[in-house]
């Protein structure tokens, strides 16, 4: 037998021919937090998680360089104009539009009544709120939704 450094999966001690038999394996494996085939359980979410956690940094980084893109043509605006100019959402859709052109003929969505009628509803809102600091709040937002978590170096037990 030799030892094992500690936190270690078998308890302390192993046997030099590896796991020994079933019930070192299933004690060990307890001891350790996991219930009997629960290891290969947990790496598919871990995975899953941090997928997910990746893909939230991308789109947060996007969005800033999109806000950030947004601020200069503001600014650059303002300057010609002498007045301040704050580009809304559709304007900056609209931008995206020109240089990404959609399907050649667009979908018709059926309303009940026209959108103009409607009077301010969540989707009108949104199409007037000025662009840059909506999409520097997304991409704030995504950034903190995909921040990596720092690991503490004394373990949970040392936590105050």
């Amino acid at each position: 037998m030799r030892l094992q450094p500690l936190g270690h999966l078998s308890g302390g001690v192993s046997l030099a021919s590896g796991w020994g038999d079933r019930k070192a394996r299933d004690k060990a494996l307890s001891f350790a937090g996991f219930a009997r085939g629960q290891i290969a359980a947990k790496a598919p979410t871990s995975y899953l998680s941090a997928m997910l956690h990746t893909l939230a940094r991308f789109l947060g980084i996007w969005l800033l360089a999109a806000a950030l893109v947004v601020a200069v043509i503001d600014g650059a605006k303002s300057l010609a104009a002498s007045e301040v100019v704050v580009t809304d959402m559709a304007g900056a859709m609209a931008m995206v539009e020109k240089v990404l052109p959609g399907p050649e003929a667009p979908l018709e969505v059926v309303t009940a009544a026209p959108a103009e009628d409607q009077g301010l509803g969540p989707a009108k809102i949104f199409r007037m709120a000025p662009a840059a600091p909506l999409l520097a709040l997304a991409g704030v937002l995504l950034l903190i939704i995909g921040r990596r978590r720092r690991r503490h170096p004394l373990g949970r037990e040392f936590m105050a």
